[in-house]
């Protein structure tokens, strides 16, 4: 019984240890995740700035874009 509680324990602390391994791997993919879809806004918005022209009237939203 005890040996049996020894493997139950020492199985116990790999997995724990394989857990945190992934969480740390999650987190590191959800940095790389955000830190791509910032680039990416940011090269959208120099993009937008560049060829589309955004104008806000009374009669609404009006897009102009430059050849």
């Amino acid at each position: 019984m005890q040996k049996q509680l020894e493997a139950n324990q020492k199985r116990l602390a790999e997995e724990q240890k394989k857990l945190a391994q992934q969480q740390k791997e999650l987190e590191e993919a959800r940095a790389q995740a955000e830190e791509a879809q910032q680039e990416a806004r940011n090269r959208l918005d120099a993009l937008q700035s560049k060829m589309i022209s955004v104008k806000k009237s009374a009669r609404g939203i009006i897009l102009s874009m430059s050849d």
